[in-house]
């Protein structure tokens, strides 16, 4: 526990690395090495399907795994998708075909024996179900739309199977505002989120649970508790959304880099 700072002092520092953070994970140099144009998000399904699965994937592995699968996923998905003159008709044919040549697509390269696991398959025909009921396909203008009209809360519940009957299997708490966090901050959607909202920006992993542990501010094993606990404090702060995300992602920021933190620090001394 931090004795010798300020609860506020620690947790503006942490915040200040989630600036890192967006500088590393959130620009469009790194958006562009994985294929995604962020300007292009609400204008083109397909952008805002790759965006939506760059951070899907990342659930109870190794992130060096999670990058194979979703390396694997994206070549399949491209072959039908990549080119915009067939983009429509092959996601009609798809449809049409209850989505079985893709998922025999996918179970050449994801699976048991290969990279990933099946139930990252089901994941992504979930998403393409998902879109398929969407007027335009576009998942990232949808969830605009939902989050400027104050229905962030429904968003967040909509995504994850095991809270809404057209959910999308695998998707959680976790991965639903992870989601939802990098797409409101890639946006400029802070202030559309509203103070009782902004615990839906707030995904809870090992790293972050991590961090309010050895700072002392931990006072719960709910995790919702636990997010209202991060955005009130943060609150103290500012009262803006900007501040609680950015706590969030320094969190996980700190946890997941420390050693090079630490050998960065000590390479200046």
């Amino acid at each position: 526990m931090v004795t010798n700072l300020g609860e506020e002092s620690i947790m503006s520092k942490i915040a200040d690395f989630g600036e890192r953070f967006e500088r590393q994970y959130l620009c469009k140099e790194y958006l562009n090495t994985k294929n995604v144009d962020i300007d292009r998000l609400e204008e083109n399904w397909w952008e805002a399907l790759k965006f939506f699965l760059t951070r899907t994937f990342y659930q109870g592995r190794r992130d060096d795994v999670s990058v194979r699968v979703e390396t694997k996923a994206l070549e399949v998905l491209g072959k039908y998708f990549d080119d915009p003159l067939e983009r429509e008709k092959n996601f009609q044919f798809l449809k049409n075909a209850s989505w079985s040549q893709l998922r025999v697509d996918l179970q050449a390269v994801i699976g048991k024996g290969k990279v990933g696991r099946r139930r990252d398959i089901d994941m992504i025909i979930d998403i393409l179900k998902f879109i398929s009921r969407l007027p335009d396909k576009n998942i990232a203008r949808y969830s605009v739309e939902m989050i400027k009209n104050n229905k962030l809360e429904e968003l967040w519940y909509g995504l994850q199977k095991s809270k809404s009957k057209e959910g999308i299997r695998s998707v959680g708490k976790k991965i639903a505002s992870l989601y939802l966090r990098d797409l409101v901050t890639i946006l400029g959607l802070e202030q559309e989120v509203s103070n009782a909202h902004q615990v839906f920006l707030q995904p809870i992993d090992t790293w972050v649970r991590q961090i309010i542990e050895k700072i002392g501010l931990e006072e719960t094993r709910n995790e919702m508790k636990l997010r209202r606990m991060i955005v009130e404090r943060c609150g103290r702060v500012s009262k803006s959304a900007i501040r609680a995300i950015r706590f969030n992602e320094g969190a996980w920021y700190i946890g997941s880099h420390s050693l090079e933190i630490l050998l960065g620090m000590l390479m200046k001394h």
